[in-house]
C-alpha cells in the first residue's frame, strides 16, 4: 500500500504519459508520487482542501477546491503557477484536461460545467446547464469533441464542446422561428432545438413536465 496523507483522499490522477500520478486530501495536500514504484516525490500545501485533481500531458495539473476555485500548477515544479480560477459558485467537483492540455473543463456542485483557457487563465464561451445536482465527474473525449459528465442526479450527460462557445450565437442567430420548425418535444438534454438542430430554448429540469404543447411556440432573434 502507498500512505502518507493524514486524511481522506478525495481525488486521484495519473499523468497521461504514466509517468507519476498525484493525490489530492482532506489534509488540504497535493502528493506527488512515482507511476511506476509508487516512491512519494514531493508534497504542496493547498491554500483551502482540493476536491479535484487533473494532469495534463505538458505536466501541468488543475486542482478544484472547496472553496469554488480552480488552481493551476506544475507538476515536475511541484507549485502552483498564475492566479486562482474563479467561476463556480461551490466547490469544484471534478475537473478534466483536454487531450493537448489547451482547455480545462470543470464540474461543479452548483451543476454548471465550466471551460477555461488554461494559458489565458480564464473561461471562455458559455457555461453548460443541464443537470439537476451536482457535477461530481467529468471526462473528455480524445479527439475533443466530447465531454461526458456524472452527476447526482443520476444522469450521465454527453456534451458537444462546441456548446460551449456556439449556445449563445445559435439562439441570436436565429430568424423568426414559426410553427413549422418548432420540435414538439424536449430533447433529453433540456433544450428546444429547431427542425435544423439549431439550439432555441433551454428548460430547467425542474419545468420540463410543465411543457406539454409547443406547437404555438414563437422565439424571435430581435430585441
Amino acid at each position: 500500500p502507498i500512505t502518507g496523507h493524514k486524511y481522506g483522499i478525495t481525488a486521484l490522477a495519473f499523468a497521461p504519459d504514466g509517468s507519476c500520478f498525484v493525490s489530492a486530501s482532506n489534509d488540504d495536500t497535493l502528493r506527488f508520487w512515482d507511476g511506476k514504484t509508487g516512491q512519494a516525490l514531493g508534497q504542496l500545501t493547498v491554500p483551502s482542501s482540493p476536491s479535484s485533481v487533473a494532469v495534463s500531458c505538458d505536466g501541468s495539473f488543475a486542482c478544484g477546491t472547496f472553496m469554488s476555485s480552480i488552481l493551476l500548477g506544475s507538476v515536475k515544479g511541484r507549485c502552483f503557477i498564475g492566479e486562482e480560477l474563479k467561476g463556480h459558485t461551490s466547490l469544484v467537483a471534478s475537473v478534466c484536461f483536454s487531450s493537448d492540455g489547451s482547455q480545462l473543463y470543470s464540474g461543479s456542485r452548483d451543476g454548471i460545467i465550466r471551460c477555461w483557457d488554461v494559458r489565458a487563465a480564464e473561461s471562455f464561451g458559455t457555461p453548460l446547464q443541464g443537470h439537476a445536482s451536482w457535477v461530481n465527474s467529468i471526462s473528455a473525449l480524445g479527439d475533443g469533441s466530447r465531454i461526458v459528465t456524472g452527476s447526482e442526479d443520476r444522469i450521465i450527460r454527453i456534451w458537444k464542446t462546441s456548446l460551449f462557445s456556439d449556445a449563445v450565437s445559435s439562439i441570436a442567430d436565429c430568424d423568426l422561428v414559426g410553427i413549422s420548425q418548432v420540435p414538439s418535444r424536449i430533447g433529453d438534454d433540456g433544450w428546444i432545438r429547431t427542425r435544423e438542430g439549431s439550439l432555441l430554448l433551454w428548460v430547467p429540469q425542474e419545468h420540463r413536465r410543465a411543457v406539454c404543447d409547443m406547437s404555438t411556440l414563437c422565439i424571435s432573434a430581435e430585441e
